[in-house]
């Protein structure tokens, strides 16, 4: 007899709150300026969680800064 497993509501709740936390570390990277622990941060997150508009978006931001461009005060992080 095989069982699907599916996420429950808390679960869920876990996850959005683990990945909320990393994010916020990874917004405190690419201010310091620490490129290379965003992208590993940002590759782990998505091993863990598939692929997420928020990752997408920070992948973004740091290729942006790779190429020279300062992020418009909207988009740097805040803490």
């Amino acid at each position: 007899m095989s069982r699907s497993v599916e996420p429950n509501a808390e679960d869920e709740d876990r996850h959005a709150m683990i990945r909320a936390q990393e994010l916020e570390s990874v917004d405190f990277y690419i201010a310091q300026g620490y490129a290379d622990i965003a992208v590993d941060t940002l590759d782990l997150l998505e091993r863990q969680f598939g692929e997420h508009e928020d990752l997408q978006r920070r992948r973004e931001q740091l290729n942006r800064l790779a190429a020279g461009e300062s992020l418009p005060a909207a988009a740097e992080p805040t803490f």
